[in-house]
């Protein structure tokens, strides 16, 4: 017992040196975080409007002001699609509401971030610029499993592959594109994946990355 003791001790004292140690760095992290958060809303209101702003391609929206007696009377395939398919038609026209609407990627930037970039008072409208980014790319991944339901997944790729050169953190995006590029034997398409997946900005990068390696494997 009494040779246990002095060593119980000096674990004691070791432990409440590592607590203060750790306490501190918490301290001074949070003091870091406070800090920033002070000049980032000091920062003036820059320009934005010259922003390299996501626009949807006219390609992608070959119908968006055509009405439904033109998709009828269409012998195209696609627009036949749109118009005959509810749960297409009903994806498609979501996408293409975005078409008019200012889309940014910001990557998953913290407000501190947004701030310092754009400066305070853009806060707001650079979030909603993102949040209408990510939802246009919910909506791609929508039509994109509606075409692939009703056995038209070539039709989806166009769409797919637009978010994820848009910078896209949705992982059924890439998966869906690996599938296909397995299937037609692209391998040039499948690196490209893993190049986009590895710039990524975000916290599922590395899962993006698992997903792709794994289904590429198999």
């Amino acid at each position: 017992m009494q040779l246990i003791l002095p060593y119980f001790i000096l674990f004691i004292v070791v432990l409440q040196i590592l607590l203060k140690k750790n306490s501190k760095k918490n301290d001074e992290k949070i003091n870091q975080f406070w800090e920033r958060e002070r000049k980032a809303n000091e920062v003036r209101k820059k320009d934005i409007s010259n922003l390299n702003y996501i626009v949807i391609p006219n390609d992608l929206l070959p119908d968006r002001n055509l009405s439904d007696n033109t998709l009828e009377n269409s012998s195209d395939s696609f627009t036949t699609a749109i118009f005959t398919i509810p749960e297409i038609k009903e994806a498609y026209y979501l996408f293409a509401s975005f078409y008019d609407k200012k889309m940014f990627n910001l990557n998953n930037c913290s407000n501190t971030d947004i701030k310092m970039e754009y400066g305070a008072a853009n806060l707001t409208i650079m979030s909603e610029y993102d949040d209408n980014f990510i939802a246009m790319c919910k909506a791609a991944v929508k039509l994109a499993n509606a075409f692939d339901k009703n056995g038209m997944i070539e039709k989806a790729v166009p769409y797919l592959e637009f978010i994820v050169k848009s910078g896209t953190d949705i992982s059924s995006a890439y998966l869906m594109l690996a599938n296909y590029y397995i299937k037609i034997n692209d391998t040039k398409g499948i690196d490209n994946l893993k190049l986009y997946a590895s710039s990524l900005n975000s916290l599922t990068k590395d899962i993006i990355l698992k997903k792709l390696e794994q289904t590429v494997s198999t």
